[in-house]
């Protein structure tokens, strides 16, 4: 028995080469892999703002203002217009109430 193992390793024995041997599970994992990765959305990078494109906070609420006070000062006459209409409604009644009084 010893002899016909050692004539069976002298007739198998030879240089191994790893790039005959295919490792199937590792190629079936490489392939799903790729598949779930080409699911998945890749992300897209944002630009860092340059040094260039600072904006001063101060002077952008200065002219955010500064657009605003023509129509709150437009809103303000309107009010003020109105009030002056109800006060003035309201006085010719009291003087028409009023000059009903005297008369009765």
């Amino acid at each position: 028995m010893l002899r016909i193992a050692e004539h069976i390793v002298e007739t198998k024995t030879s240089e191994f080469d790893p790039a005959f041997l295919e490792d199937r599970y590792r190629t079936v994992l490489i392939e799903k892999l790729k598949k779930k990765q080409a699911d998945v959305p890749r992300k897209v990078v944002v630009a860092k703002p340059s040094a260039e494109n600072v904006i001063n906070l101060m002077d952008v609420l200065k002219r955010s203002l500064e657009a605003e006070l023509p129509a709150r000062r437009a809103a303000a006459t309107r009010a003020m217009a109105h009030r002056r209409a109800a006060a003035s409604k309201g006085s010719s009644s009291k003087r028409a109430n009023a000059r009903a009084r005297k008369v009765s």
